[in-house]
C-alpha cells in the first residue's frame, strides 16, 4: 500500500533531465537497430573513409565498420547508463508496489536469461537477451521518469524522425526504400523506408500511426498549425503502413482504432450498461471469433491472405512434433530454434518461402524460446498490463486514457502472424514495459494497490 504522496523522481535538475533524455535516445535506437537497413550508408560510408584515409597516407589501411559489434557495444553502454539512472528512482524502486507489480516481468526476465543455459545457440541468446534487458531497463526508467504528456511527446518526435527519415528514402533513393514484386502479371511496390523489410515497416509506420492518431483525439485543444502537422503526419504514416504490404501490421492499427470506437461507445452509454449487458456482449464477441475462424477463407480474403495464412498454418501444425521435444524450457531465447541448421533445416525444407527464419507467431515462437513456462509468463505479463492500462481507462474516462492499453492490443494482434514478443525485435517490448512502469508509477502516486478499482 502507498502512502497517497505523489513522489517526484530524482532528476528535477536540468542536468539529469538532459541526461536521462539522451539516454532514452539510446534505448529508442537501440530497440529499432536490428530493423534498420544498413545497406543503405555502410557500403559507401566504409568505401569513402578508406579512401579518406588513403589521402592521409595510410594507403594500405582498410577501413570497415561492423554495425553488429557496434550496436552490441552500444547495447552493453545503454543497460549501464539506465541501470545508474534507474537508482536515482529509489523514490519508486524502494516501494513495496513496485517489487509487487515486477514479479511477472523479473520472472519472464530471468527465464529468458536463464535460457542460455540451454540454448542450442547460445551466442544468440545471450545477444538477443541483451536487447530485451536494455529494453525493460530503458522502459522502466522512461515510463517511472515522464509523465504521460511528457511521454507522449517524446514518442511523438521520434514517430515525426521515422516518418519523415522514411518519406525521404522512398523518394531519393527508392533503389533502397521500395522494393517491386511480380504477382500474377501485377507488378507491386513495398514502400520499406528505412528498414529492412515489410515487417518492420508496417510495424514503425503502424506505430507512428497510433501515435498521431492519439494526438488527433486532442484535436480541440490544439492549434491550428499542430492540427496540419498532426493530420499531415497521420496520412502520412497511415499510406506508409498500408504501402508496406504487411497485412498483419495493418490489421495492428485497424485493431487499435477499432478499440478506440469501442472505448468512444462506452464513455457515452457505459454507465447504463448492466451485468447482463455485459454478458450478452462477452457471448457475441465469442461468437463472432468462432464465425471468423469457420468462415476464414472467405475473412481471410478481404486483407489477400489464403486461408492456410500465407502457409502459416502448415508451419505452425509442423513445428508441433519439435515443440514437444522440448516443451517445459524450450531451445533457448532469440529465436535459438532458427540458428542452429540441425534443428531448423528439415522445417526450412518445407517452407523455403519464409524468410527471415521464424515462426511467424509470437506465442509460438515463445513456446520454442523457452517453452510452456515461458510462455505462461508471457501471457501473465500481457495480462497483467492489459489489466491496469484498463483500469488506468475506466477511472480517467477519457479516450486519450487508452493510449496506454492500445498497445496491448497492437501487439497482441501483430503477433498472431509475426514474431513481436522480444526474441527478434524489442521496439513492441519496450512499448509494452512503458506501458507498464507509467501504471506502476500512477499506482504509487496515488496510494493505490494493484488490485483498487478506484483511488483510495
Amino acid at each position: 500500500m502507498g502512502t497517497g504522496k505523489t513522489f517526484e523522481p530524482g532528476n528535477n535538475t536540468k542536468w539529469n533531465l538532459t541526461l536521462t533524455t539522451l539516454v532514452t535516445i539510446l534505448v529508442l535506437y537501440t530497440t529499432i537497430s536490428r530493423l534498420l537497413n544498413w545497406d543503405i550508408s555502410l557500403g559507401s560510408r566504409n568505401d569513402k573513409i578508406t579512401l579518406l584515409l588513403a589521402h592521409l597516407g595510410l594507403s594500405q589501411v582498410e577501413f570497415h565498420l561492423e554495425i553488429f559489434n557496434l550496436n552490441s557495444l552500444i547495447t552493453l553502454f545503454t543497460i549501464f547508463c539506465t541501470t545508474l539512472l534507474l537508482l536515482k528512482q529509489l523514490e519508486y524502486i524502494r516501494t513495496r508496489a513496485f517489487w509487487l507489480a515486477s514479479l511477472p516481468l523479473l520472472a519472464l526476465l530471468a527465464i529468458t536469461g536463464l535460457s542460455s543455459c540451454w540454448s542450442v545457440a547460445p551466442g544468440f541468446t545471450y545477444s538477443r537477451f541483451s536487447l530485451l534487458l536494455a529494453g525493460a531497463l530503458g522502459g522502466v526508467l522512461i515510463g517511472l521518469v515522464f509523465q504521460p504528456r511528457e511521454l507522449k511527446i517524446i514518442l511523438e518526435v521520434f514517430a515525426a524522425v521515422l516518418v519523415i527519415g522514411s518519406s525521404l528514402m522512398i523518394i531519393l533513393k527508392p533503389e533502397y526504400g521500395v522494393t517491386y514484386d511480380l504477382s500474377n502479371g501485377v507488378t507491386s511496390s513495398r514502400w520499406f523506408g528505412l528498414f529492412s523489410w515489410k515487417m518492420p515497416a508496417g510495424m514503425m509506420m503502424g506505430f507512428s500511426s497510433v501515435i498521431f492518431f492519439f494526438k488527433l483525439l486532442e484535436f480541440k485543444q490544439q492549434k491550428w498549425a499542430g492540427r496540419i502537422y498532426g493530420m499531415v503526419f497521420l496520412i502520412l504514416s497511415l499510406i506508409m503502413t498500408y504501402k508496406s504490404l504487411s497485412m498483419t501490421e495493418v490489421l495492428a492499427v485497424a485493431a487499435v482504432l477499432f478499440v478506440v470506437l469501442l472505448g468512444a461507445l462506452f464513455l457515452k452509454w457505459g454507465d447504463h450498461l448492466k451485468p447482463v449487458h455485459w454478458w450478452i456482449l462477452g457471448a457475441l464477441a465469442i461468437i463472432l471469433l468462432l464465425v471468423i475462424w469457420f468462415e476464414r477463407s472467405f475473412f481471410f480474403g478481404f486483407i489477400g491472405k489464403g486461408e492456410s495464412l500465407t502457409g502459416r498454418l502448415p508451419l505452425w501444425t509442423s513445428l508441433v512434433p519439435v515443440i514437444k521435444e522440448r516443451l517445459l524450457f524450450g531451445y533457448g531465447f532469440g529465436e535459438a530454434f532458427w540458428k542452429d541448421s540441425a534443428y531448423y533445416q528439415p522445417i526450412w525444407d518445407q517452407f523455403p518461402y519464409f524468410l527471415p527464419v521464424f515462426a511467424h507467431n509470437g506465442f509460438i515462437e515463445a513456446l520454442m524460446d523457452t517453452g510452456v513456462i515461458g510462455l505462461v509468463l508471457w501471457l501473465v505479463f500481457l495480462f497483467q498490463v492489459a489489466f491496469l492500462t484498463l483500469r488506468y481507462f475506466f477511472r480517467e474516462r477519457t479516450l486519450s486514457s487508452l493510449f496506454f492499453f492500445s498497445w496491448v492490443v497492437f501487439i497482441v494482434v501483430m503477433n498472431v502472424a509475426n514474431n513481436h514478443l522480444g526474441s527478434y525485435e524489442t521496439f513492441t517490448w519496450l512499448m509494452l514495459v512503458i506501458s507498464f512502469a507509467s501504471m506502476v508509477r500512477d499506482i504509487i502516486n496515488r496510494g493505490t494497490t494493484l488490485t483498487d478499482s478506484q483511488p483510495a
